[in-house]
């Protein structure tokens, strides 16, 4: 019995994707889109969480488009999210919106109950979250997104992004005590930034543009482009080392080098914080924000004409 339902869905399968390829054969490419418009099927949900209690937030999204952004005023937590599933989906998907709180912590995600196979179209997705200004915890981002967008955070105690998409940027300023980065594949811009930073990326382009240097700053990276911008008069210990490509600096460090890598080190004023960059491949700019009157300095130890 359980052989004759397999065989027939399998044929039912079959059928449903000759026939879908036979209308497709017959119309054109504008009857198609309007088609699968159609056929479009919308999820949406908003929920709220209180965060009494609540020293972490995790937060894991493959949406589309992901925003987080605070808000003053509020004492809770706001999830909204919008689903479009178009095209023919067998079974069509089911999702449902997750705001758990255990052992502290606020856990948010959305779980995708169905919609096994595809035979044509996809899915369009968005997450947006409001999270109090108020709150001071921790919040860990797990994100593969095509674009992820923070809005004015500040005050975090622990800041973790695990991001592997094609766009991370923000606005409003960004910090917290401790600001971990992962990052892949992406390019992200993040400006006045502010908070012991420690980036590990694999590949893409990173402009980190500081609003001070008021703790270590740490990057490595494998396969990547990165441009750290921090205000002239910040007080460091720079230790910048690539094997395979270039490093410059705005700032009169000494250029030298050791079994392995180009080296870039020095202290400019009275040297309080460590900024230290390793790169296999790619390039590494140090640039200094405001007026810029010192030539860069590049590895081989010349200067290069000011900007």
């Amino acid at each position: 019995m359980k052989l004759k339902v397999l065989v027939i869905s399998l044929v039912c399968v079959f059928a449903v994707a000759l026939g879908g390829a036979t209308i497709c054969a017959t119309m054109s490419r504008q009857e198609i889109r309007d088609y699968i418009e159609q056929t479009q099927t919308n999820y949406t949900d908003s929920k709220t969480a209180s965060l009494n209690g609540v020293n972490s937030i995790r937060i894991n999204s493959s949406s589309d488009q992901l925003t987080i952004i605070q808000t003053p005023n509020v004492d809770q937590i706001q999830v909204d999210v919008d689903v479009e599933t178009y095209g023919l989906h067998i079974p069509a998907p089911r999702y449902q919106l997750h705001t758990d709180v255990q052992n502290s912590t606020l856990q948010v995600y959305l779980e995708s109950q169905g919609g096994g196979i595809i035979l044509y179209g996809g899915t369009r997705s968005t997450m947006t979250i409001y999270l109090p200004q108020s709150y001071a915890g921790d919040l860990d981002l797990d994100a593969d997104s095509d674009t992820v967008l923070l809005d004015s955070l500040s005050g975090l105690r622990n800041l973790k992004l695990d991001v592997d998409s094609s766009k991370l940027e923000n606005r409003g300023g960004l910090s917290a005590q401790n600001i971990e980065m992962e990052l892949d594949s992406l390019s992200a811009d993040l400006t006045d930034v502010s908070g012991r930073v420690n980036v590990d990326m694999d590949s893409g382009e990173l402009n980190l543009s500081m609003a001070r240097v008021d703790d270590d700053i740490t990057l490595q990276g494998d396969m990547c482009d990165v441009v750290l911008t921090i205000p002239q008069d910040s007080s460091i210990q720079a230790d910048l080392r690539c094997e395979y490509g270039d490093l410059s600096s705005d700032f009169p460090l000494n250029p030298t080098m050791d079994e392995d890598n180009d080296v870039l080190y020095g202290i400019i004023g009275q040297g309080q914080h460590v900024i230290r960059a390793q790169m296999e491949m790619g390039s590494f700019q140090l640039k200094q924000s405001g007026a810029n009157s010192i030539p860069p300095v590049v590895e081989d130890g010349t200067s290069m004409p000011a900007a």
